[in-house]
């Protein structure tokens, strides 16, 4: 590889990386909200500030999931234009590819919990004839 070359990778892998890393932040901060307790605001440790009022919770965990999911398929793109870019795949580009894969399947996960929510919800405040 030519030194302009290296430096077009490492770039690359860099804002990749940036990437994944604010998707799963976004995911992170979702999974959380949604570990909360329920009927229960989303406080501080230690002084007991409301972050989170507990009628808010899912909308914001839903607000942190669509983020990430946005933030996600850009991800991907930019993983595509990456590959692309390359000749080969180094390793740090291969750890970065692994990587994505396993904020998806976070993804997943957390919207999942979002869906099984939304149907107990569906559930508890149906029509009753």
């Amino acid at each position: 590889k030519s030194t302009k070359e290296e430096e077009h990778h490492n770039l690359n892998t860099a804002h990749l990386r940036a990437h994944r890393l604010l998707t799963e932040a976004n995911v992170l901060v979702a999974e959380a909200l949604l570990e909360c307790e329920d009927g229960q605001d989303v406080v501080t440790s230690e002084t007991k500030d409301v972050l989170v009022s507990a009628e808010e919770r899912i909308d914001y965990a839903r607000g942190y999931y669509d983020k990430a999911r946005d933030a996600l398929q850009e991800t991907v793109v930019l993983m595509g234009q990456a590959v692309a870019a390359t000749t080969t795949m180094g390793k740090d580009l291969e750890t970065e590819k692994e990587n994505i894969c396993f904020c998806a399947t976070l993804l997943m996960g957390v919207g999942e919990t979002l869906a099984a929510y939304d149907e107990n919800n569906n559930d508890d405040g149906g029509d009753d004839g």
